[in-house]
């Protein structure tokens, strides 16, 4: 952008940071001017300009009371880039079975490519049994987490930094673990032996019963003579 200044005098051509100062006066861009990268929200830059004229000899405004003008020139680190997640999406978080509560277990996090905006990340909806505090991802207290009751859940996260917003998913896949005693069916089996019966011949079963539904581990029968 080129700001004009009147003045029938011939100026010191500048070159600076972004700007350059012409022979008659105009102030102009020299480069894009990145607002990201500046140290604050308003940036202060100030240009102190002689200005000479062309008789002969030549006379400047340091030959004068008022030696040179001060120009202020303040950039402003706009809001116009839209957050962006740290993660991949969908973030997959594997999580034990019966991970305690209100402990913190995986953090979110979210960036501004402006560089001075804040930003906050709030769950889209209910993430029960779940709560999320600024990114922070804990078992809601009260909640457990049974992998024979739900194996994964999904929900939703929002980053904002008040203009521009941005989602991601979120799976939580629930580990199981042996966590539940087996037991049989019954407490009590009768069967029948037939004299003729043969070696290996089935005469019965035990049912035993695993309340782990997505556990590995099978039960060893041992047999007591009583």
């Amino acid at each position: 952008r080129t700001y004009e200044i009147t003045s029938d005098l011939v100026f010191e051509h500048i070159v600076l940071p972004w700007f350059a100062i012409a022979h008659d006066g105009r102030i102009y861009t020299t480069e894009y001017i990145n607002s990201d990268i500046l140290p604050s929200r308003v940036t202060i830059i100030i240009i102190e300009v002689v200005a000479y004229d062309n008789g002969d000899p030549s006379l400047s405004t340091l030959d004068s009371s008022i030696t040179f003008a001060r120009l202020t020139i303040g950039i402003i680190n706009t809001n116009d880039k839209t957050p962006v997640f740290n993660h991949i999406n969908p973030i997959l978080i594997q999580l034990p079975e019966n991970y305690p509560s209100a402990q913190v277990f995986f953090t979110v996090t979210c960036s501004d490519p402006d560089g001075l905006d804040e930003v906050s990340i709030l769950p889209l909806g209910n993430p029960e049994p779940f709560s999320v505090m600024n990114g922070s991802i804990s078992v809601t207290p009260g909640q457990i987490i049974d992998y024979e009751l739900m194996r994964q859940y999904t929900f939703n996260l929002n980053c904002s930094d008040t203009m521009f917003s941005t989602s991601i998913e979120v799976r939580i896949l629930i580990q199981p673990r042996n966590d539940h005693p087996i037991h049989f069916e019954s407490n009590f089996y009768s069967f029948s032996l037939s004299r003729t019966a043969t070696i290996g011949e089935v005469i019965g079963s035990v049912i035993i019963i695993d309340g782990d539904m997505g556990g590995t581990d099978l039960p060893e029968v041992i047999i007591r003579n009583t």
